[in-house]
């Protein structure tokens, strides 16, 4: 039973080191604060979050209701903001990474607000911005 234990606790700590967690907002607030989200290992139980997303994670959502501010320099991948949620980016750097998923989904209804046009978001390579 005790190697069942520490196996499952060398795994839970390599999860959390590597950044393979889901993330979901789990109120309004700034993306650098772990109060603003909860995580998941496997996208069914969640859990107060003890760090914030990256994109080095999972998929990130920004749940229906919520509004999670960037404001310092954060590189993400594969986020979904949700009908009724906003991304607003109004200070330091978004970088955007070109992961092999959808790097931002934005549903019918949600936001990604820029609020700043001198620190405009910066996408990786394969990322192309095409104006409408």
């Amino acid at each position: 039973m005790r190697k069942v234990y520490v196996f499952l606790l060398v795994q839970c700590i390599c999860f959390s080191c590597f950044g393979q967690n889901y993330y979901r907002s789990l109120t309004s607030g700034p993306w650098d604060q772990p109060t603003t989200w909860e995580s998941s290992p496997d996208n069914s139980t969640w859990s107060l979050a003890i760090s914030t997303p990256t994109s080095a994670d999972n998929t990130i959502t920004i749940q229906s209701g919520h509004t999670v501010t960037v404001s310092l320099p954060v590189t993400v991948d594969e986020v979904v903001i949700k009908n009724g949620a906003v991304l607003e980016h109004f200070a330091g750097v978004l970088t955007v990474n070109d992961g092999p998923l959808i790097d931002i989904d934005i549903n019918n209804g949600g936001v990604l607000l820029l609020s700043s046009a001198s620190t405009s978001p910066s996408f990786g390579p394969g990322n192309p911005v095409n104006p409408v």
